[in-house]
């Protein structure tokens, strides 16, 4: 027997995906201009306060992570060799407690080296939020998005217009055009 199995595979993204595509863009641009701005630093507490940290990355989830990871590991590198020390008789015992000792030190070591990089970005963060902030400084990245939302909030105030506009002229050239529709016709 033979199967033939046909597959729909568009080749141009359909209307749909882009109207998605062009709300979701839209959905982000107005949650970083009304919602994540250095405007709003301070003024949301509990549950809104801990997203604003976490969308304007001033508190990392990482550090959890890791902390998980590295118990995990700990945990698989112990039962690990626990298990093949006690299958190797009493020299395979001894040098699987040598192995634990080993590999565990190894493994916080690298974590501790991943977790200086988390550690330090946060006492960064906290040393700058206690001196005020460095507005000043040519490279902080943390602008004042307020000006921005005043523009693009002028700007389609300005585009409603214009298409407002438009629309009332395509009305008026549409009544004052004569029609060349049935009315000729009669004519003739």
């Amino acid at each position: 027997m033979h199967y033939t199995y046909y597959y729909h595979v568009p080749s141009v993204p359909s209307f749909g995906n882009f109207a998605i595509l062009i709300i979701a863009i839209i959905i982000v641009v107005l949650v970083m201009l009304c919602f994540l701005g250095r405007q709003n630093r301070g003024k949301y507490h509990g549950f809104l306060g801990r997203l604003y940290d976490f969308l304007n990355f001033r508190s990392f989830t990482i550090a959890s992570i890791l902390k998980f990871f590295y118990l995990v590991f700990a945990l698989l590198i112990l039962l690990g060799f626990l298990s093949a020390g006690f299958e190797s008789g009493f020299g395979g015992f001894i040098a699987s407690l040598l192995g634990i000792v080993l590999a565990e030190v190894v493994l916080r070591i690298v974590f501790e080296m991943m977790m200086l990089v988390v550690v330090g970005v946060s006492n960064i963060i906290e040393i700058n939020d206690k001196l005020g902030g460095a507005k000043d400084h040519p490279h902080f990245i943390d602008p004042d998005t307020s000006k921005y939302a005043e523009k693009i909030s002028q700007g389609a105030n300005a585009l409603g217009e214009k298409i407002k506009e438009t629309a009332e002229n395509i009305g008026k050239d549409q009544k004052e055009e004569p029609s060349t529709s049935k009315e000729d016709d009669q004519k003739n």
